[in-house]
This record gives structure tokens, C-alpha cells and sequence, in this order.
């Protein structure tokens, strides 16, 4: 109970009062001490009275657990050189991979160039096959009785700028789902599974490039119009242009942590701070 009325008050002291001169001890675990400034850090802002206690009330139980559980391990456990070297370990990968992202935000360019994105894709197109079909597709989900279904049935295969933002407008209003990647490359499956199947499935039943599956039942159709499909081979590059970019930006931050890493060794052996016997 007396936890319990401690606990309040803080709570209390904490939302009560948007401006603290004193910062003042809300929590106690052993020596430890945890103070309201702290915990009005972990506050977001713009949150009501209730739930900024519940914010508090949070991150005090989290910060205590933290503590006692500190102290119990280091009761059950004692002193260990493993754990002392891990920790070690630790602190010093935390403080390179600091240091490594500080250098890299400030060496590291973000643009890549188009010529090289197209001179590593070509020089690496084996990386680059697909696993999987690809398709240009533009699919609707409409009810048969929807007004304007006509419309935009006869509409799916538009390439008119002009009747694809009418259809994109109406079928917002009028159907179920609709989506146009008849611009981009998508992963075949996905468009599959608009039609709770496989690919391998869906696709033999395309009248020319449009599939169209009804449900009686429920009186809704499905469609889908294949503007272009690779089935597999080499993936074209504005299928696999992200991925390439990434690779490439990945290349550049070993580069520089390598550039880095040997600027570093120069300059402690320059410095007489690295020697070796």
C-alpha cells in the first residue's frame, strides 16, 4: 500500500505541472534513482492527463524491472569474465558501428547515377533472373449489377490517359477494388491471389489478355487485363532498378568503411600509436 501511494503521488506530481524547477526523485531501486525529468522525456507531447499517467506509470515499471532484474542476476550470477567480455565486445561494436554511420552521413553521396545502375545491370544479369512471373496487369473488382459496370468492363484496356482518369474515378465510386500497374511491373502472385489462386492457374484462363472470374453467388466479378507478362528469364531492369540501386549504394559504404578503416591504421602508425613487434 505505501508503494502504492508513492507511486500515485508521482504520478500526480508528473501530470499535474508542465513546468518542473526541481527535478525530483520519483522512483528508487537501491541506489538507483529515477527522476521526473526522465520520465517527462518519455512522455510523447499532446497526449491527455490519463494518458500521460499511463505513459509514467509505463516506463517507471519498465525502468525498475530493469533494475531489479540488474541486481538480481548479478546476485544469482556474480561476478563472470564471460559476460564482462561480451559486454566489452559489445560497447566496442556499438561505438564502430556509431563512428561508421557518423562518416558515412557525412562521405557518403545518396545519388547513382542511371549509367550505373544500367552498366551493373548489364554486367550482372545472372544476379537478376526471375523466380517468379511478372506482369503489366490492371484489375477490377465490381459487382455485375454495379452501375456503370458496363463501362468500366469495356474501359480496362484503355491506354487513353484521358478514359483511364475517368475509369480511375468512377471505379472509386462504383467498384469494390481497382488498381492500375499497367505502367510497372508487379509480382504475378500478388495480382493472383486478388483471385484466390495461382498464377500458373489464373493464367490459362485469360480469353486473349483479359481473366475474368465471376461468383454466382455473391453476383461479383473479378478481372484482371494483361498489358505484358514475362514468365521467367532475366528480369528487366525497371522491374529490379530498386534492387540494383541498393546493391550499388551498398558497394559505395564497404568502399568508404574500408577507405576509412585503412585512413585510420595509416595515421595510428604515423602517430606511433600502432605498433607492431
Amino acid at each position: 500500500m505505501h508503494t502504492r501511494v508513492l507511486y500515485i503521488l508521482a504520478l500526480m506530481m508528473l501530470v499535474s505541472c508542465s513546468w518542473i524547477r526541481d527535478d525530483k526523485v520519483v522512483a528508487r531501486v537501491g541506489r538507483d534513482r529515477l527522476y521526473m525529468s526522465a520520465v517527462q522525456d518519455h512522455i510523447p507531447d499532446g497526449v491527455s492527463r490519463e494518458d500521460s499517467a499511463a505513459f509514467a506509470r509505463q516506463y517507471i515499471e519498465s525502468w525498475a524491472i530493469d533494475r531489479i532484474f540488474e541486481s538480481v542476476a548479478k546476485e544469482r550470477i556474480g561476478s563472470d569474465p564471460q559476460i564482462e567480455e561480451e559486454i566489452k565486445n559489445y560497447r566496442l561494436s556499438l561505438l564502430k558501428y556509431r563512428y561508421e554511420q557518423d562518416y558515412l552521413s557525412r562521405e557518403l553521396s545518396p545519388e547513382i547515377s542511371r549509367e550505373d545502375i544500367v552498366q551493373y545491370y548489364e554486367s550482372h544479369k545472372e544476379q537478376f533472373n526471375l523466380t517468379h512471373p511478372i506482369v503489366k496487369a490492371r484489375f477490377l473488382d465490381v459487382m455485375e449489377d454495379a452501375p456503370y459496370r458496363e463501362f468500366m468492363v469495356r474501359r480496362i484496356s484503355t491506354t487513353s490517359e484521358s478514359e483511364l482518369a475517368l475509369l480511375d474515378s468512377i471505379a472509386r465510386m462504383e467498384a469494390i477494388k481497382f488498381y492500375d500497374s499497367s505502367g510497372e511491373w508487379m509480382d504475378a502472385r500478388v495480382l493472383a491471389r486478388e483471385f484466390g489462386m495461382d498464377f500458373a492457374d489464373l493464367y490459362p484462363r485469360a480469353k486473349g489478355k483479359l481473366v475474368t472470374v465471376a461468383n454466382t453467388q455473391s453476383g461479383e466479378e473479378r478481372m484482371a487485363y494483361f498489358f505484358d507478362v514475362i514468365m521467367s528469364g532475366t528480369a528487366p531492369l525497371d522491374y529490379c532498378e530498386s534492387e540494383v540501386r541498393d546493391i550499388l549504394m551498398s558497394v559505395r559504404k564497404r568502399e568508404l568503411i574500408r577507405k576509412l578503416e585503412q585512413s585510420l591504421l595509416e595515421e595510428a602508425v604515423e602517430n606511433k600509436r600502432f605498433v607492431i613487434y
